[in-house]
């Protein structure tokens, strides 16, 4: 992926973040007929906004089917919006938003009507926005534009990081010392709890099975790691040769299966008391709505693919298939019904402070680890598409320690696409 693609994001995600700023208070503002600065951050910014866009590109590239948007649009605008909504209740332990009393709802942060409209939008955005967008984004100067944008956001990440500041203070309940001693966290406690007023809420009471970071990373670790050894296994039955299915240039670990597990333990570990019908389905769609996105994130950055179901009846771009859609809603039933159970009590019995220390040291080898194996693969990419000599240090290491043949070696079902 070239510095002018990146570039590219980054413009879209802060330009998006900008415009679904102006019309969610907009249309806060118009309702309550007061101004409301929505989001979390203090500036006029929705960061869920600027994400969702650039997920929506990423997934979506060069896809003409207005039909199969509308609907990716509404499973991952809702997706951001459910995902954004759990983060800030972890974050403020409370619910800055509640669709309960909204018909087909989903855990309250998102509902049916909602999500059908983001549909709507996302067609918006890719067909009709979009290329207005790109024709400014080449409009600006790139030095201008690179030094503008590298200012935004890191002033959306100074903002960000006090309001998480703000947040951590305000989660101590003790708000009437919070009004006497710090007054920037009041301020932005009083901004936010005006836009989101169920924020005012009493403090949510969290039990031992309250889902956290510190348990997300720590099952996506010990799933990553068993799931790529369960596909090792599975390509030495059915196809008769040990395979590595490691996502990452060192160790066995699949961050497919480790992100997809993660967000099964999330999303399903407080619903796991409903019917096996609603797990099974809800299974289907986080698989096979994640790995759709995986396998679209790879190919928009290294332009390979990792895996490839057009073989399959009822596939969806040779990225995801019926069968595998159905493996997805066994899996999540099961796994929640019956595995999650044990994993949350083995967790809850490793000494919180010794977990944690573990999961830091895991996460960092495991960022190093992945950032690692994107500049090789992009590397790789770049060798592939002609013979460029390597323009920096990283380019040099990634030359000489893991060529076109290691990385084959390593990952040998890398397909280039079309």
């Amino acid at each position: 992926m070239n510095n002018e693609r990146v570039l590219y994001l980054l413009f879209l995600f802060v330009l998006y973040s900008f415009l679904g700023w102006c019309i969610t208070s907009f249309y806060s503002t118009m309702k309550h007929h007061k101004f409301s600065n929505k989001g979390i951050l203090n500036g006029p910014f929705i960061i869920t906004c600027g994400f969702s866009s650039v997920l929506l590109y990423v997934i979506f590239y060069g896809e003409e089917n207005w039909f199969f948007i509308y609907l990716g649009s509404v499973l991952y605008i809702s997706f951001m919006q459910l995902l954004g909504g759990k983060l800030l209740e972890e974050l403020g332990r409370r619910r800055w938003w509640d669709y309960s009393n909204k018909r087909f709802n989903l855990e309250g942060y998102i509902c049916l009507e909602h999500s059908l409209l983001f549909g709507f939008l996302g067609i918006l955005i890719l067909k009709i926005l979009d290329p207005v967008v790109l024709k400014l984004f080449h409009s600006i100067r790139p030095n201008t534009l690179r030094f503008g944008l590298i200012f935004i956001a890191g002033v959306m990440v100074l903002d960000l990081l006090l309001s998480i500041w703000a947040l951590r203070e305000i989660r101590t309940g003790k708000l009437k010392k919070l009004e006497e001693k710090n007054w920037l966290a009041r301020d932005i406690y009083t901004r936010i709890s005006e836009a989101y007023p169920n924020v005012k809420e009493k403090k949510r009471v969290l039990d031992k099975d309250h889902f956290g970071i510190y348990k997300f990373l720590l099952i996506l670790i010990i799933s990553g790691v068993l799931g790529c050894l369960i596909e090792m296994v599975y390509c030495r039955l059915s196809l008769g040769t040990w395979m590595s299915r490691s996502s990452l240039l060192y160790g066995e670990i699949s961050l497919v299966w480790g992100l997809c597990i993660a967000l099964f333990s999330s999303f399903l570990h407080m619903n796991r008391n409903k019917s096996n019908l609603f797990l099974f389905i809800y299974g289907m769609v986080i698989g096979s709505a994640f790995e759709y996105f995986a396998a679209s994130g790879i190919i928009f950055v290294y332009n390979v693919s990792f895996w490839d179901y057009s073989h399959f009846p009822l596939n969806i771009n040779g990225r995801v298939c019926l069968l595998f859609a159905f493996y997805w809603g066994i899996m999540g039933l099961l796994y929640i019904k019956y595995v999650y159970p044990y994993l949350n009590d083995f967790i809850d019995k490793i000494p919180e402070r010794l977990g944690k220390i573990i999961t830091v040291v895991l996460t960092t080898l495991l960022v190093f680890d992945t950032v690692l194996s994107i500049a090789a693969g992009m590397r790789y990419k770049e060798r592939r598409e002609g013979d460029e000599p390597p323009s920096n240090r990283i380019e040099e290491i990634c030359d000489k320690h893991y060529p076109d043949e290691y990385m084959q070696n390593r990952f040998k079902t890398l397909e280039p696409q079309e």
